[in-house]
């Protein structure tokens, strides 16, 4: 598992992910901190654990398979809507 992390973790993106999202939370707090819209930044604050928890599942992910399910995953989508 370490080789694999090292070999094909994108380091890169996820700084780039967590560089985002803090300036992204810091301008949410610092606009709704004095105001009745505080709960904003917990909800923004959630959703971005969320995706980070799926950004590294994501990672995971060999591409192989990405490639194999991809076919569905567009029609699916296309049924979706």
């Amino acid at each position: 598992m370490a080789t694999y992390i090292k070999e094909y973790f994108d380091f890169k993106l996820l700084i780039t992910f967590l560089a985002l999202i803090t300036i992204g939370l810091v301008s949410i707090y610092s606009s709704t901190a004095d105001t009745p819209q505080y709960f904003t930044f917990y909800r923004q604050l959630a959703w971005s654990g969320v995706g980070l928890i799926l950004l590294l599942i994501g990672m995971f992910i060999p591409l192989r398979e990405l490639e194999r399910t991809s076919y569905f995953v567009y029609f699916f989508s296309l049924i979706k809507r």
